[in-house]
């Protein structure tokens, strides 16, 4: 990479972090990362889902554990869902990631023009003029 080119991915990179949804994301990283609380749910949600998986892989499922399982998991699922930090971080995350898409969809228009004709990829590789 040239000079030139550095000195404008900087300029690029220095808008970027001062994006007011960059800095939202990272507001809501830090809120989400110091709710202890919320912490420990998605911890317990994680145990719970390890639980699961392992019950599920045995040959002699015990289903009452399996549903009672399920049920906490949906509780846990819950009660994250509903944490204010959880959904400011959901909402972050989407915002940035529609931002990160673009970006990607602007340098692929340049270095692929072919997979990007049409619009956006449709998730379906048969369609992709960049693949088939």
């Amino acid at each position: 990479m040239n000079e030139s080119w550095k000195k404008d991915l900087e300029v690029f990179l220095d808008a970027l972090r001062n994006c007011e949804a960059v800095t939202r994301y990272r507001e809501a990283k830090d809120a989400y990362v110091a709710d202890g609380h919320l912490i420990a749910l998605v911890n317990q949600y994680n145990v719970e889902g390890q639980l699961l998986r392992d019950e599920g892989a045995k040959p002699e499922r015990d289903q009452e554990l399996i549903a009672q399982i399920t049920g906490r998991l949906k509780e846990l699922y819950d009660e994250i869902m509903r944490n204010e930090h959880m959904v400011a971080m959901q909402q972050a995350e989407e915002e940035v990631s529609r931002i990160l898409a673009e970006i990607d969809r602007g340098v692929q228009s340049i270095v692929r023009p072919e997979a990007v004709e049409g619009g956006a990829c449709s998730g379906n590789c048969s369609s992709c003029k960049g693949c088939g």
